[in-house]
């Protein structure tokens, strides 16, 4: 349950995401989350991304299938976690 949660949580969402509304889950993640008494929650969306995290033209279940399977994030994305996680004192130097 998101409720549950009070671990810092970096959520990242596709606004081209065929899977799952984007809108709504953030919404929902706001919601609930943030009521916690222990929240660390950064929402970040990406207006060309899909499920995958991986740019899309069109949001399509087959265009996304095609993506995954070349395995191509979109461009910032690793570097996104990386500050994310050093902000919280995770670094390797």
């Amino acid at each position: 349950m998101l409720f549950e949660i009070h671990c810092p949580v970096l959520a990242i969402f596709g606004e081209k995401d065929a899977h799952v509304d984007c809108r709504k889950t953030v919404a929902l993640y706001r919601k609930t989350m943030l009521s916690a008494v222990i929240a660390d929650l950064v929402i970040r969306t990406l207006l060309d991304d899909n499920h995958g995290i991986q740019q899309d033209a069109n949001g399509g279940v087959r265009e996304a299938g095609t993506l995954w399977a070349e395995g191509k994030h979109c461009e910032g994305y690793y570097d996104m976690m990386i500050k994310w996680l050093r902000e919280r004192g995770f670094s390797n130097g």
